[in-house]
């Protein structure tokens, strides 16, 4: 295993907070309810995809603390942008038939319950690495918890946003002269008109000879 150094550990923390700041900023485009709570999930499932990459390379080159660290980072900064929402379910991963990351589950979900809420899952979690003193087992920990924490907000797919199909091309408004008949519907409305006031002697079409 390959020590880490103060400054790593920092840098792993900072890096945590940076791309966790990052999807807070999803926010900065002010959508508003369901809108604002999607693109918040959004950019935190990608942040946390780029961060269980980022630890998972560490770990692999034997910087176990490393990894324990930026994780660390991470769930700190995730925490207060989770919201009160329930863990549904403990998902099944990839890293199902692994026994250390399926013993860092069961350890977890003994102390939790099945239904805890996504903060006491952070808060348990970091609890319980920090007592662990393999710091192999203190990575795997946090990564079940990264793991589910990303599979509770992960964004529904949706299809290609296609606007709805009219069930008629939408027809175009006529105007008065189009209602009235055009020129044959108004030349028969005219007609009709003079031959009905002509005979009034009230009605002067031709003003007493004056046009």
């Amino acid at each position: 295993m390959q020590p880490t150094t103060k400054y790593t550990m920092v840098f792993s923390t900072c890096l945590a907070m940076l791309m966790l700041t990052d999807a807070a900023k999803a926010q900065d485009n002010k959508p508003t309810g369901k809108a604002l709570d999607h693109a918040l999930d959004e950019s935190i499932y990608q942040s946390l995809r780029s961060l269980i990459d980022q630890g998972a390379d560490l770990y692999n080159q034997g910087d176990w603390n490393g990894c324990y660290r930026l994780w660390e980072g991470a769930l700190m900064m995730l925490k207060p942008l989770v919201g009160d929402r329930p863990l549904r379910s403990w998902v099944r991963t990839t890293h199902s038939e692994n026994a250390v990351y399926m013993d860092a589950r069961k350890t977890l979900q003994s102390q939790l319950g099945d239904r805890p809420g996504l903060k006491e899952v952070i808060d348990t979690a970091l609890a319980t690495a920090q007592q662990t003193p393999q710091i192999y087992r203190r990575a795997f920990i946090l990564r079940v918890v990264l793991d589910q924490v990303r599979a509770e907000i992960r964004p529904a797919k949706t299809e290609a946003a296609k606007g709805p199909k009219p069930s008629s091309p939408p027809q175009a408004k006529k105007t008065l002269w189009d209602r009235l008949g055009g020129e044959p519907g108004v030349t028969k409305i005219v007609d009709d008109f003079v031959n009905l006031a002509a005979p009034d002697p009230k009605v002067d079409f031709c003003r007493g000879g004056k046009f």
